[in-house]
């Protein structure tokens, strides 16, 4: 099986800076098409047209899709979920902590559970507050931003007691937790350690250790997919990440994991 996360960049035309957006979601297209992942989650599908044409696109190539609702006044949460597994269930779960310019958008978690060959896969896609925002009321962001990130961790926690009765049925050996998108942190910052460190307590958890380069413009890693097993499981499926450079695409490499 293999996993794809990228920050898009499709941002509505006023604030875009990226680039045209019309070229760059066919050649977005044109990659996902030669890719051609199991599970594909994106960032930043904003604007109204980059989300038509990406909903129809998944469509006429067999994908189940899933887009972040419109919440918000001015902008939704930009996520999107394509799946060729099938879809048991979904929510978007919308966070009480932001600041900056990223309160307005309805920031928040895109969860699904899929069912692949018999078992079950819990995902989530999320793209956290830029904890250097350009503005901003609050004077100390960071402890803003971990209360955001505490919400995404009880979010996962909430999910795993809820289907705590059918997983028994399934067998914890057979689910797993995938979470990705764009964090915001780099790799090496001490509230990304907080948020491994937290699903440690309570998963076997796969990501990579070594720093990969998903941010052009910061030269640093801000994009994950992190996979989550239960302790019980006795050996992690193996799994190998790697990014893809953007040329012309985005602001963000595409990062992608294949699990066994």
């Amino acid at each position: 099986m293999n996993i794809l996360s990228l920050n898009i960049a499709c941002l509505p035309r006023c604030i875009n800076i990226i680039g045209n957006i019309y070229k760059r979601l066919e050649l977005i297209q044109l990659l996902l098409k030669k890719l051609n992942p199991n599970i594909i989650l994106l960032q930043e599908v904003f604007s109204n047209y980059s989300r038509n044409i990406l909903y129809q696109f998944f469509k006429e190539h067999k994908y189940n899709v899933l887009l972040s609702p419109y919440n918000s006044v001015y902008l939704n949460g930009g996520l999107l979920i394509a799946t060729k597994h099938r879809i048991i269930t979904s929510n978007y779960y919308t966070y009480k902590n932001c600041f900056g310019e990223d309160s307005l958008s309805c920031k928040g978690i895109l969860y699904a559970q899929l069912v692949v060959k018999r078992k079950v896969i819990h995902l989530f896609n999320t793209h956290n507050n830029n904890i250097k925002p350009s503005f901003s009321l609050h004077k100390n962001t960071e402890i803003i931003y971990k209360k955001q990130l505490k919400e995404l961790i009880n979010y996962i926690y909430y999910i795993k007691k809820k289907y705590k009765s059918y997983n028994k049925i399934i067998n914890s050996t057979n689910i797993s937790y995938i979470l990705a998108g764009d964090f915001n942190l780099n790799h090496n910052s001490k509230l990304y350690h907080y948020i491994i460190n937290r699903l440690k307590k309570h998963y076997k958890v796969c990501t990579n250790k070594k720093e990969i380069i998903t941010d052009n413009l910061d030269n640093t890693q801000v994009d994950y997919i992190i996979n989550c097993y239960d302790k019980k499981i006795k050996s992690i499926p193996y799994s190998k990440t790697m990014t893809i450079p953007n040329l012309f695409i985005s602001d963000h490499n595409t990062v992608l994991k294949y699990i066994s």
